[in-house]
């Protein structure tokens, strides 16, 4: 069985005992030190099969076959160990990650940038990359979080959007498909001087372009930060040759869909500040979307 003195040895690393980190994808991810000091870091997951199983051998995958051919930077992978109870990836370490209340300005903007080129990928063969919805969608159960938001004291308001959440669904996918990264905030991006460097691609696939950016903007609205949108569109749209006005309504439904369909079930891991900060940002991108329809 796979344990963590056996990847020690396998990387010739010396683990760092007080920095171990694990976000939601239920990943370990811990610091360590090779031989001549240099500093890594070493991705774990145990499991046998299932979703956490594809998702390590997913970003695994991501490294070896496409990392090279993207236009934005990302960690290097210096040694991966695969069994039948583990998969663990050894990759370089550079940057810091900021949280979302400290980006500048200027780091939202190249955000949006580096989203751009990514989504200009081209589209990888294999069912690996194709593994959810193509965007930030209801699913198949929107009526499951109706109770939360009434609960919330806006029955009225978002009554519409939960009896036609179609409608979300469509404004999203009239962007075609691209490569995405599926989990971008802003602890998956390390800061460097020469730029952005893009972490934590077990979710990478397919997807609608307009997931990204809204997802950054919705993952930082707990923190209170308050990404410039607007300018962030403009950006992505200009790289990419999008009408901004139909690209801005894509990222606005792609919003409201994850805040009102998704954001709920982590409810427990935020602060009751972070809570009524969302609550407000929901009230304002279900008001800007009615506008619309």
């Amino acid at each position: 069985m796979t344990n963590l003195d056996l990847l020690s040895r396998r990387f010739g690393i010396t683990l760092d005992p007080d920095t171990v980190t694990g976000g939601l994808s239920g990943s370990a991810v811990r610091r360590a030190t090779r031989a001549d000091g240099t500093p890594v870091v070493v991705k774990i997951r145990f499991a046998e099969s299932g979703f956490d199983r594809t998702a390590a051998e997913r970003e695994l995958a991501f490294y070896r076959e496409l990392a090279g051919g993207l236009a934005i930077r990302t960690p290097d992978l210096l040694d991966h160990h695969l069994s039948d109870d583990c998969v663990a990836i050894l990759l370089s370490a550079p940057g810091t990650i900021r949280p979302a209340e400290d980006w500048t300005h200027d780091h939202w903007l190249a955000l949006a940038g580096d989203l751009a080129a990514l989504h200009e990928t081209p589209v990888p063969d294999g069912d690996l990359w194709r593994h959810g919805p193509d965007g930030e969608v209801p699913g198949t159960d929107p009526e499951r979080w109706r109770s939360y938001w009434d609960r919330a004291g806006e029955a009225e308001l978002f009554a519409p959007i939960f009896d036609d959440p179609a409608v979300l669904t469509a404004a999203v996918r009239e962007q075609p498909p691209c490569f995405g990264h599926g989990d971008c905030h802003t602890d998956n991006i390390l800061i460097t001087d020469a730029g952005m460097v893009w972490a934590d691609w077990q979710v990478t696939g397919i997807s609608r372009p307009a997931g990204d950016l809204a997802f950054a903007a919705g993952r930082a609205a707990p923190s209170g930060a308050t990404p410039p949108l607007p300018e962030m569109i403009k950006v992505y749209a200009e790289r990419r040759g999008l009408d901004p006005a139909a690209f801005a309504r894509s990222v606005l439904a792609a919003g409201l869909s994850a805040t009102l369909f998704v954001w709920p079930a982590y409810l427990g891991y935020n602060t009751p500040a972070a809570v009524d900060r969302v609550h407000r940002r929901a009230v304002e991108l279900a008001r800007d979307w009615l506008a619309q329809v």
